[in-house]
């Protein structure tokens, strides 16, 4: 009796068991819970753009307890690589959807739907370190030329200044 007692037992531990929720699913769980809990539209907008983008790249029956950080920084670099225009995935939007994954994937662990944070591996992109000058080398040109060919004593007087800015910044 003891034996079928603890078989029986055994049966029920294996029924409490949950199905497996794929990525996608996790995801739709996130954005409606988070909503419900006050998540500003405009961020739910872009994390639900975000992990869409993200979750594209990964396998589409992959469940969420199967989430590594293998898989995700591969499917974050083949994001990376794989998009033709350039500002689609610069370094401000790639911090976005490194945010985005950061915020589900600590739900997911808080929500017992994951044990550990694949996220954690993810690093922040850095941008180009030649910031982008205030002016381009033709709208100095054209200041130039508006300065010369104006009839204020005031604009000749600044032309030297202005010369002077060209010849610093190159």
């Amino acid at each position: 009796m003891n034996s079928s007692r603890g078989h029986s037992q055994q049966r029920t531990d294996s029924s409490k068991r949950k199905a497996p929720v794929s990525v996608p699913v996790a995801i739709h769980l996130f954005l409606t819970q988070t909503a419900a809990l006050g998540l500003a539209k405009s961020t739910a907008k872009t994390y639900a753009n975000s992990l869409r983008r993200i979750c594209s790249a990964l396998p589409g029956d992959l469940a969420i307890e199967d989430l590594t950080s293998g898989c995700l920084l591969l499917a974050i670099e083949s994001l990376a690589h794989t998009q033709s225009a350039p500002d689609l995935f610069s370094p401000a939007t790639m911090n976005r959807h490194r945010s985005a994954m950061l915020s589900f994937c600590r739900w997911a662990c808080n929500s017992g739907l994951i044990d550990h944070d694949p996220a954690l591996v993810l690093s922040f992109w850095r941008a180009s370190p030649n910031p982008a000058l205030p002016m381009s080398e033709a709208e100095i040109g054209q200041m130039l030329l508006t300065i010369r060919d104006s009839p204020d004593t005031l604009a000749h007087r600044g032309l030297s200044s202005v010369l002077l800015l060209r010849f610093l910044m190159n």
